[in-house]
């Protein structure tokens, strides 16, 4: 029961900023990792070949982004 829990509505504030928090750190390592990676994408990334499945280039940022809040 979460009305028992200790803390009460501190308690769901302190967990709200733990989760806000989290995601936060998790937002910023992919968009580090992108920003890092970014300028070496149109050089091998182009040169891979690719199935005939392959998501469009604009789907990868909501979907990664989707993933790293998951």
């Amino acid at each position: 029961m979460l009305a028992d829990r200790a803390g009460g509505a501190e308690g769901r504030d302190l967990d709200f900023i733990k989760l806000a928090v989290s995601l936060l750190v998790c937002l910023l390592a992919g968009f580090l990792g992108s920003i890092l990676t970014a300028p070496a994408i149109p050089e091998w990334y182009q040169a891979l070949e690719k199935p005939s499945f392959t998501p469009p280039a604009w789907l990868f940022a909501p979907v990664w982004t989707l993933l790293f809040i998951m």
